[in-house]
């Protein structure tokens, strides 16, 4: 197995998590930032220790254009020609320790209706850390949609929004 500890900003398929964790992942990402489990430094290693209950600390959609210009302004209107990301801040309790392993689903939904999954296992070491989820938004369409994280298939962060043409 193999870990591969990212940095902020590093994008996974569209998708990125931020600081804090260690992303296990079965394939290649980044050649120059995948290492052995077996080379990670024990403060980077909270596997063996029981994990903690994650908590939500923030929430916020924003736009591409914001993003780089280091804004988080709250945005709950875009148009098509926008790049959409959600920003969840997360904590634990013993910032110690390293809150474990755990689940991560990023959905994204045109209404009731699911659009846009992707899942990934990370394992916490740091707090807070911080999750994030990018679409475009021509890719999504015109309407109301929601995006959403969950860890361990609970909500930590959700967001409702309207995409204009």
């Amino acid at each position: 197995m193999k870990y591969t500890k990212l940095a902020s900003g590093l994008c996974l398929a569209g998708l990125t998590l931020c600081s804090g964790c260690l992303v296990i992942s079965t394939h290649k990402v980044n050649m120059s930032n995948e290492v052995n489990v077996a080379t990670v430094p024990a403060t980077y290693r909270s596997s063996a220790q029981a994990a903690q209950e994650i908590h939500a600390l923030s929430c916020c959609l924003t736009s591409g254009e914001n993003v780089m210009k280091g804004k988080r302004i709250p945005m709950a209107t875009f148009t098509s020609q926008d790049v959409i990301r959600l920003y969840v801040g997360v904590r634990w309790d013993d910032p110690t320790k390293g809150a474990g392993i755990h689940d991560i689903n990023y959905n994204w939904y045109a209404g009731d209706k699911l659009v846009s999954t992707f899942y990934r296992r990370a394992d916490f070491v740091r707090t807070p850390a911080e999750l994030h989820s990018t679409r475009a938004a021509s890719d999504l369409g015109t309407g109301h949609f929601k995006a959403e994280i969950l860890i361990d298939k609970k909500s930590v962060g959700s967001k409702e929004f309207d995409i204009l043409p």
